[in-house]
């Protein structure tokens, strides 16, 4: 049995379970409680505890087991010790090398004599003849039947695919019917599944996407934003006042959520919102894909405020397998989705833009290889003619590492192919050069990935 007080409301709770605070920083400040109420909740994995809490103050927690879901009027924070073998009475959201904390700040530490995953360094980022940096990562390669094929670090651990998975979000815009009744061909559904750099083509056709479904830019909910490539910015620069939702990086796939919505006569007002009938859509295909149960306690909000799920690096991979070979799927499903991976590997300049590791390596194996990049250092991926799909992420978001990462593990697949693998491995172990040319430094993967 366990008694913690906490008398100061800002002591951290990396201070309290004795965990290295500089690891914990984040975790400490998303967990700290701001409430001023007070509740009592019995833990919901144990159902003998009760828990109080009041203005951030931590008054007392007795408990033999963990805590659980519960659910009070208000979202308190409590900590307790877990047992050598704690129930497991739900899914927990893992975040990549941290404890799991429930959606209602609810840390769980590991268990005594246990220890955390710690993710293997797959990036070493070097200059002169030392390391500078260095990046750790988790991978998994997995086939259509959900067989595991390669892997490397916590592949269960729940990641947000941000921009990953868009091809996913785009299956409802061919599964109603709404790309035929369009005319939408491969460049539309590529932009469909796109991050693309607003570039001047990538405008155009998102706008065309909207006019065919009489929308225009007033109805897009994605925010705008200049470009993020620098040499597209600069142009931009100097001849837009301002961009525009079309200039988002997420504009045609927001055009294809409002058109999926007026083929099926479904008021698009709010489309990004978690109950709209068109994200409702979007999740059960996920959910469908993946195996993973998306719910509000696994949501959080995407950069262009569609809702965005935590979902296993695992389970994210079988999905794409399932979407690259159509294995578990039903005919309607498995055309669509070969149908949205093969329009990306058709037109990769629509997926991403000039200069992009998306389009970069699709270009390397045209019609062979489906890549898509999501923020915060994760990439989806697929060879269909091989019956894989790879979901990856790199743990601190770095997209220099990321791409190295997908590009070798890409690279594993090919090998006796010898021009696109040595393609494939030159852009995972990429030259660092400063501003007079002078090369100074490499980014490359590690043994980890590179054998």
């Amino acid at each position: 049995m366990t008694s913690l007080y906490l008398l100061q409301r800002l002591t951290p709770p990396s201070v309290l379970l004795g965990l290295d605070p500089r690891i914990y920083a984040d975790l400490d400040r998303q967990t700290m409680p701001t409430s001023r109420q007070k509740s009592s909740q019995k833990c919901q994995a144990c159902l003998r505890t009760s828990v109080s809490y009041v203005s951030g103050l931590y008054i007392k927690a007795e408990d033999d087991g963990i805590c659980g879901d519960a659910q009070p009027p208000i979202e308190p924070v409590h900590y307790h010790q877990a047992p050598a073998q704690p129930p497991e009475p739900r899914r927990h959201v893992n975040p990549v090398g941290f404890p799991r904390v429930t959606r209602y700040g609810c840390l769980i530490p590991p268990a005594s004599g246990q220890k955390l995953m710690t993710n293997p360094v797959t990036v070493e980022v070097t200059r002169g003849l030392l390391v500078e940096s260095r990046h750790r990562g988790a991978v998994a390669v997995v086939d259509g039947d959900g067989k595991l094929v390669f892997s490397l670090g916590d592949i269960e651990a729940a990641v947000f695919p941000r921009s990953s998975c868009k091809a996913m979000q785009a299956l409802p815009l061919v599964e109603s019917g709404a790309a035929d009744a369009y005319g939408f061909g491969d460049k539309e559904l590529a932009l469909a599944c796109a991050s693309h750099n607003g570039e001047d083509g990538h405008v155009a056709l998102a706008a065309s996407m909207l006019s065919r479904a009489g929308r225009d830019i007033e109805t897009l909910e994605c925010g705008a934003h200049w470009s993020m490539s620098q040499k597209i910015l600069i142009q931009q620069a100097r001849t837009l006042d301002a961009p525009t939702a079309l200039h988002n990086n997420c504009s045609g796939k927001h055009a294809g959520f409002i058109c999926a919505c007026c083929h099926q006569d479904v008021d698009p007002t709010g489309y990004v919102g978690y109950e709209h009938p068109l994200q409702v859509e979007i999740r059960a295909a996920m959910e469908s894909l993946t195996g993973a149960v998306l719910g509000a306690e696994s949501c959080g909000t995407d950069g262009c405020s569609i809702p965005t799920y935590a979902v296993p690096l695992r389970s994210l991979a079988h999905g794409f397998a399932k979407m690259a070979t159509g294995i578990g799927l039903e005919p309607l499903r498995a055309k669509a989705s070969r149908r949205v991976i093969e329009a990306c590997m058709a037109e990769p300049f629509y997926v991403a833009g000039s200069g992009r590791a998306c389009t970069k390596l699709m270009q390397i194996a045209p019609g062979r290889i489906f890549v898509k990049t999501g923020a915060e250092g994760v990439f989806c991926a697929a060879i269909p003619e091989k019956g894989i799909a790879i979901a990856l992420k790199c743990e601190d978001g770095m997209t220099r590492a990321a791409e190295a990462m997908v590009a070798a593990t890409l690279a594993r697949f090919f090998e006796t192919e010898s021009e696109i693998h040595a393609a494939l491995m030159a852009y995972a172990a990429t030259p660092m050069r400063n501003w007079n040319g002078i090369h100074v430094g490499d980014i490359s993967v590690t043994s980890a990935l590179a054998g």
